[in-house]
């Protein structure tokens, strides 16, 4: 079973477990059974829940279980003996460790048939998420994906080797309140395109607004700087979300706080970071950083995006020279030679805004502040090296976030609305098709 599959069968055990459908010793049990590092767990406990027998008692559970064990063990005693006679309430708590080990017993038997054979972890494997396919289909956008339950801004959105969507931190300001209300978001939401539905994960250790998220090699999804309250100031500290166990740890922090920036995923599994002129390059084998040529334009509130050719692009953004205003300027990195180039400049000056880069070899800017919010797509040919239109977008947006799905459609989730009375803090998913 390659890295992909592995990780969505864990994400469904991981789904049983945050739904209270087995316990957390149970998970972790059929997790390590899952993965192949049963070494943690005595070898007897794990070809018990593969057969079927009672987890953590040795007990029988279905036809193919293990004779019981005999001698001293609880289970061969009298009930009279343990002074465990049966009740009602024993009963429906036998039922329901029932039914929940023959939930893991499903998952794990599923993973069974799909492999054949054991799986090592994803980045023992060295295995890479998919890249996304070429999209079909008819062209332009689509509004029938399902509203994100908080609506947002400034936050960090990564699709997930899952295909899962990511969407973390960000801003809300209530719909009551004027502009300068606002709420330091650490929830993080996970869109499901099979259910078409959103659920809440576990959220980041602490809020943080305006910073990057990237999607590593081996399924993790990291968030990188941004910033916190009170101040709003700049911070360096770096979360990683395990999906297979729900769960968020702190890794090496930047070597210096950063902000309003962009973070992408090489095809090496490194992360680049590029922010104001700096850029960063974190290596997740040796949990560290390493600077790397600096961006020869200083610039916030940009995106990043890393084309099909493997080369990092650095797009519109305010500057600081002269003063506060938009930029038509994209800069190009190359991580092989470490040094930036001039890329052709946008057709319009803009920041605030999202962008992405499909596999067919085209890179799009959608929305954002041009002076007001825009609904302006425009996207570029790598071949060609022409910036074109694209189709409008529903509704004008900025501050909003964009990610590639994995069937190549470009997802645009919540942002400022052009009419915040309207829309309130921005719920709508909007999908291009390009």
């Amino acid at each position: 079973m390659g890295s992909t599959e592995m990780i969505r069968q864990l994400q469904k055990l991981t789904d049983l477990h945050v739904s209270g459908a087995i316990s957390t010793e149970e998970f972790r049990i059929a997790k390590a059974h899952i993965i192949g590092i049963s070494n943690s767990t005595p070898a007897g406990v794990a070809t018990n829940v593969a057969t079927g027998a009672d987890v953590g008692t040795g007990g029988p559970e279905g036809a193919n279980a293990s004779p019981p064990s005999t001698g001293t063990h609880p289970a061969a005693a009298p009930h009279s003996q343990r002074g465990n006679r049966p009740t009602p309430e024993r009963t429906a708590v036998a039922r329901a460790s029932s039914t929940r080990r023959t939930a893991v017993i499903g998952v794990i038997a599923a993973i069974a048939i799909l492999s054949g054979v054991a799986v090592a972890i994803a980045a023992a494997a060295g295995d890479h998420c998919p890249a996304p396919t070429v999209a079909s289909g008819p062209k332009g956008w689509s509004t029938s994906t399902a509203p994100i339950n908080v609506g947002r801004y400034m936050h960090s959105v990564s699709t997930g080797c899952d295909g899962r969507i990511y969407v973390i931190g960000g801003l809300t300001t209530p719909i009551a309140d004027d502009a300068t209300s606002t709420h330091q978001e650490n929830s993080v939401e996970v869109y499901d395109p099979e259910k078409n539905a959103w659920f809440q994960a576990a959220p980041m250790l602490t809020p943080r607004v305006a910073g990057a998220a990237a999607t590593g090699a081996d399924g993790r999804i990291y968030t990188i700087g941004g910033e916190q309250e009170p101040g709003f100031h700049p911070v360096s500290t770096v979360e990683t979300y395990d999906p297979t166990d729900n769960t968020w740890s702190q890794i090496a922090p930047l070597p210096q706080p950063l902000s309003r920036m962009g973070a992408v995923t090489g095809p090496d599994g490194r992360i680049w970071v590029v922010a104001d002129r700096a850029t960063y390059v974190y290596a997740p084998d040796t949990n560290s950083w390493a600077s790397a040529a600096a961006m020869p334009t200083e610039r916030i509130h940009h995106q990043v995006v890393m084309a099909p050719d493997g080369l990092i692009w650095a797009l519109g953004g305010f500057s600081f020279d002269g003063g506060l205003h938009e930029l038509d300027t994209v800069e190009i990195y190359d991580p092989s030679a470490d040094v930036w180039s001039a890329g052709t400049p946008m057709p319009d000056a803009r920041a605030e805004f999202a962008a992405a880069a499909v596999p067919d070899g085209r890179v799009a800017v959608l929305g954002g502040s041009r002076g007001a919010r825009t609904d302006a797509v425009s996207i570029y040919d790598l071949e060609t090296k022409i910036w074109t239109p694209g189709p409008d977008m529903p509704i004008g947006l900025s501050s909003h976030m964009a990610t590639v799905t994995r069937d190549g459609r470009i997802m645009l989730i919540s942002g400022h609305a052009a009419d915040r009375r309207q829309f309130g803090e921005n719920q709508q998913v909007l999908l291009l098709t390009p």
